[in-house]
């Protein structure tokens, strides 16, 4: 009986090792649509890449050739900055010193007797009383929607830009 028993047993093994390689089998076989695919969304920080300045040191290749023994020349492939011309600037010249100067507006104190009149000339802001200079251009008398102004015994008013 015992011989019966241990056939049973080992039968028993022998089935469980065959499902377990079946088992395998199928799982290898079996069409898997349903992976999931991790995906990294996030942006790597970008790296900057450092300036290469040009080489500084030359290689002295003026060493004999070891089978013929002869000095080879070799070309000179250093870069050698040369001198750029320089450019002219062509300035133009204003005719009209009053084209470059408009007339923002005014500021005055609580009782309108002081005003400062704001004047843009070339983009810069400037306030300016009666009888002050901006760029040889006087300032003759400040009104609400006008400035007198003079250069070089020329009178010019001025709008108010809106």
């Amino acid at each position: 009986m015992k011989s019966k028993n241990m056939v049973y047993f080992l039968g028993f093994i022998v089935l469980g090792v065959w499902g377990m390689v079946l088992h395998k089998i199928f799982l290898a076989v079996q069409d898997k649509d349903e992976v999931e695919l991790v995906v990294n969304t996030r942006m790597a920080n970008k790296l900057s890449v450092p300036y290469q300045y040009p080489d500084t040191f030359k290689l002295l290749l003026n060493y004999p050739d070891p089978f013929t023994g002869q000095i080879q020349k070799v070309a000179d492939t250093a870069i050698k900055l040369t001198k750029q011309p320089r450019k002219e600037i062509i300035v133009p010249v204003v005719l009209n010193p009053f084209a470059e100067v408009k007339y923002l507006g005014f500021v005055s104190n609580g009782s309108g007797q002081r005003r400062v009149a704001i004047l843009s000339y070339k983009g810069e802001e400037k306030l300016l009383k009666e009888g002050e200079m901006l760029h040889n251009i006087k300032v003759l008398k400040i009104e609400n929607n006008t400035v007198k102004v003079s250069n070089k015994g020329t009178i010019k008013l001025l709008k108010k830009e809106i």
